[in-house]
């Protein structure tokens, strides 16, 4: 297998940035990779499909992280989810003009 099938089309940025290597040096975990993944392709491949697989994944996330959390665990999260935003926004989103 060479690189160009691990890459495929449907993932716009592939030859730019590389999701998985993205994922491993933020140590982003299987679910928020799976958000991550599912939003990234939706144009190029399974559309609505893929959107709605990023919010069943994100909901189930929600409903894990909310159950047991202290205040100060809601806090540590809600910084981490923002940071992972900004992070996802530098590397795979293409400056607008």
């Amino acid at each position: 297998m060479n690189l160009t099938d691990m890459k495929p089309k449907h993932y716009p940025n592939a030859g730019k940035n590389d999701l998985i290597k993205f994922a491993l040096e933020n140590n982003v975990g299987a679910i928020e990779f799976n958000i991550i993944k599912y939003v990234i392709r939706y144009k190029d491949k399974n559309g609505i499909e893929d959107l709605k697989k990023a919010a069943e994944y994100l909901n189930r996330l929600i409903e894990f992280e909310e159950d047991d959390e202290t205040p100060e665990e809601k806090e540590a999260l809600d910084k981490l989810r923002k940071g992972l935003q900004k992070t996802y926004e530098k590397h795979f989103i293409p400056p607008l003009g």
